[in-house]
């Protein structure tokens, strides 16, 4: 909530949170894998990450892609915690992040709010795509 908050302030999501987030989150999948006997959730976890992030990389460095160097850092992180899940629940949730940006744009240009060149904060649709992720999968 934190970070959905500062980035529709001020378009920007704080390395003093996300980047400890990378271990703090590796060590408690770390030991949750230990105490479930499921190493393999762990590594799914770390793979998905470095997945969604160099995917996210990759888009951040195209010429005129708009995203922020925090959303990339953002979706490492998420792309983690939902690996822990599975990969139906990664892409469900980037899937889902993208789609509610993507809505949120076209309200924005019908209504005639922004312009092609507005910058939206992208990281409250990421986390609210991984939340929907989540959930779509929990209820199997």
């Amino acid at each position: 909530m934190a970070l959905a908050a500062i980035d529709v302030r001020v378009h920007r999501l704080p390395d003093v949170i996300t980047l400890p987030s990378y271990p703090v989150m590796a060590g408690l999948f770390g030991v949750a894998a230990v105490l479930d006997q499921e190493p393999g959730r762990w590594l799914r976890g770390v793979i998905a990450a470095a997945a969604v992030f160099a995917l996210f990389a990759a888009i951040w460095a195209l010429p005129g892609a708009g995203l922020g160097f925090g959303d990339v850092r953002l979706s490492g992180l998420l792309g983690g915690a939902l690996g822990w899940l599975g990969v139906p629940v990664v892409l469900t949730g980037l899937m889902a992040g993208i789609t509610l940006a993507g809505i949120w744009v076209l309200i924005l240009l019908v209504t005639r709010r922004a312009g092609r060149r507005t910058q939206i904060a992208y990281g409250p649709f990421l986390l609210m795509g991984a939340f929907v992720g989540v959930l779509a999968w929990n209820a199997h």
